[in-house]
């Protein structure tokens, strides 16, 4: 039987009411379920605070990802803007104004740029 990470941690957290409502007959068979409480208590604590640390983390990336792309589109769209801005008062036939604008194509031009290296795609 396959749980998720949620339900065991709802196993362990149920097993801790059972425990609790129980106790004097488990007591009376024998078995001190005070330790095991206080044990149970202390690792499905633990066991939700790593999970919420988990959420927070996985929030922060999603965040830290989403202001990455907004920097990478402002500085690109500043760049091609400036392009822009260079062309117009130099003119398209001036060779500054041709290289800037072949920039793009180059960049993307695995060929003309060699492959990463680390043996990964770009």
């Amino acid at each position: 039987m396959n749980l998720t990470e949620a339900q065991k941690r709802a196993f362990a957290r149920e097993l801790i009411e059972i425990l609790v409502d129980h106790q004097a007959q488990l007591t009376a068979a024998g078995f001190t379920t005070a330790t095991r409480i206080t044990q149970l208590q202390t690792l499905a604590q633990a066991a939700d605070d790593k999970e919420a640390g988990q959420v927070a983390a996985r929030e922060a990336h999603r965040r830290a990802t989403t202001e990455s792309k907004a920097a990478t589109k402002a500085a690109y769209d500043n760049a091609s803007a400036t392009i822009e801005l260079i062309v117009g008062l130099l003119g398209k036939s001036d060779p500054l104004v041709k290289t800037l604008k072949n920039l793009r194509d180059e960049m993307s031009n695995e060929a003309a740029r060699g492959r990463r290296s680390g043996g990964g795609t770009p």
